[in-house]
């Protein structure tokens, strides 16, 4: 089952809160929840397109387990859910009573050359700065990042704990190569420390 995104990114192996307000995607979650099957999170071209089909979807999308799900008080529905890998579109198979899909999983390096782990070392020491900098970062974030040695998850889990634009999420989640991916999150995580820096010093002078 498919379940349409508008606004937000998931990444694999990371736990993300997400809003279920349309009766359709809410359909498929619980068919998903009844069958104990995972689901395909996509995400919109359009996030204003209410009845999506399937042109208006990106061609990568992420495979998630959805948690329980709690109503909020205006009638939505709110979830954890875990990434668990990116995966292609391969076809849709189905449109009603929801969005059905078949998928390629891809599949990423677990390990690095040297140039590889020279990227990841550089992400590392820029987000252990970030961390010291930004009060919103919990400490455990960089070593729990330590412990990664695949570099695609490390790229992962370093982009959701920044607070990082939607464009910039949504370009790290369709770049599929893991070596190209940590070279854009370095750009990011230098321009993250410059912007924590000035505010630093502008706070430190106050």
């Amino acid at each position: 089952a498919v379940l349409p995104l508008r606004g937000m990114v998931v990444f694999p192996r990371m736990v993300s809160p997400i809003f279920v307000g349309r009766e359709v995607s809410l359909m498929a979650v619980q068919e998903a929840q009844r069958r104990e099957q995972t689901v395909i999170g996509l995400t919109q071209k359009d996030p204003e397109i209410n009845d999506p089909g399937p042109e208006d979807f990106l061609p990568i999308g992420v495979e998630m387990a959805v948690g329980r799900l709690l109503q909020m008080p205006d009638g939505s529905y709110s979830a954890l859910v875990q990434g668990r890998r990116r995966v292609e579109i391969v076809e849709f198979i189905r449109t009603k009573p929801y969005l059905k899909a078949r998928v390629r999983i891809i599949n990423e390096p677990a390990t690095a050359d040297r140039n590889i782990q020279a990227l990841m070392r550089s992400a590392l020491d820029l987000f252990d700065r970030c961390v010291q900098l930004d009060r919103s970062i919990p400490e455990e974030a960089h070593l729990f990042a330590l412990n990664i040695s695949e570099p695609g998850w490390l790229s992962d889990m370093i982009a959701t704990s920044l607070s990082l634009n939607y464009e910039a999420r949504l370009r790290l989640l369709l770049t599929l190569d893991p070596k190209s991916r940590l070279t854009q999150l370095n750009t990011l995580l230098a321009q993250e420390v410059d912007v924590l820096e000035l505010e630093d010093e502008i706070h430190s002078r106050v």
